[in-house]
């Protein structure tokens, strides 16, 4: 985990270095924009903070709550210049419906929009406790899977004088509730601390964020690497919970991998003994090709069916395992506790 003082000090060099490069090209090629998602509880400041990231210069694109409840409902994308800024709603929230809902949300949104360069989840101190967090944490833990850049920020707001202490007394509870909030959560980011506030973060802190998001490369979003919604969640999860379910998908998947290497093997010979004769008939056409092709064959072939016997391995061993099959159990019930 890195803090604010040492998390960007490669990225403000590489930006200044950057910066000197450009002044005197003005021709170098445009690029696509940054896609940035922010996330986090509701009344952390989301949409304040996306605002901050846009630096419109005469307009706020993102409708700002006043504190006392989430206004955001709903995802929304605004683009300006070289940066596209999706808020989200309130995740996770204290109502578990509400939660699934804007989970979902999120998840849609980054379907559609197919790639992400930096996903940044935003967490008020003094508006939850770590363990909160706990229950979330079969949610959470997918974040961890996107390809991108991942960033958390922690936003203290400003103490009284009767409550005065040190910025760095500050800056080590602030690490403390994030250390919290990460390992309840199983999260795994780099740390930027805003200490002025709710709606008053400096120009410097903001810029250290972009910079970082300047850093980042823009990922494409497939199939394995994108969230799964909550339904889909929870019909996995209940594969994973129930003995006889996970047997028959893991034979499933077993047929399909065997037919796989079937039909391989098979137009592998049909082609191999054409190849054979054009080889021996006219050696100087057919030969030059035809023996490293067949030996990539193969070696496909061979690692189709060592992946084949390590999944029936693997298999082995997840149907013994009970307490595995205890904790996908206890994630089902939690699932299903979200939609009663």
């Amino acid at each position: 985990m890195t803090t604010e003082g040492e998390g960007f000090l490669s990225a403000r060099l590489d930006v200044e270095h950057q910066s000197a490069g450009a002044g005197s090209n003005g021709r170098r090629r445009q690029e696509a924009p940054k896609v940035v998602m922010v996330i986090g509880m509701p009344r952390a400041g989301k949409s304040n903070l996306a605002n901050k990231l846009l630096n419109h210069p005469t307009w706020d694109a993102f409708e700002e709550g006043d504190g006392t409840y989430g206004s955001t409902t709903e995802t929304q994308r605004v683009e300006w210049a070289d940066l596209v800024v999706i808020d989200t709603p309130g995740f996770p929230g204290h109502d578990p419906k509400t939660t699934s809902k804007n989970f979902d949300a999120l998840v849609k949104a980054l379907r559609r929009e197919g790639s992400l360069s930096t996903l940044i989840f935003l967490v008020q101190q003094e508006e939850v406790s770590p363990t909160e967090f706990r229950d979330y944490a079969v949610l959470l833990r997918q974040l961890n899977h996107l390809p991108c850049s991942k960033l958390i920020v922690c936003r203290q707001a400003a103490l009284s004088r009767r409550h005065k202490r040190t910025e760095e007394e500050r800056r080590h509870s602030g690490a403390q509730f994030v250390e919290g909030v990460l390992d309840d959560s199983g999260l795994n980011m780099p740390l930027v601390l805003l200490n002025d506030g709710y709606g008053s973060e400096s120009i410097k802190q903001v810029d250290e964020i972009r910079r970082f998001v300047g850093r980042s490369e823009r990922a494409r979003l497939d199939l394995v690497a994108s969230l799964r919604t909550f339904a889909e969640l929870r019909s996995f999860a209940a594969k994973l919970a129930d003995p006889a379910s996970r047997l028959r998908t893991v034979r499933e998947e077993v047929e399909q991998m065997e037919a796989s290497l079937w039909h391989r093997s098979l137009w592998m010979a049909c082609q191999v003994v054409p190849l054979a004769y054009i080889s021996v008939s006219s050696p100087g056409a057919g030969c030059i090709w035809t023996g490293p092709y067949v030996k990539r064959e193969q070696e496909a072939c061979a690692r189709l069916r060592k992946e084949l016997n390590d999944k029936k391995e693997e298999i082995e061993l997840d149907i013994v395992d009970e307490q595995e099959l205890r904790a996908a159990q206890g994630v089902l019930a939690f699932l299903d506790y979200m939609c009663a």
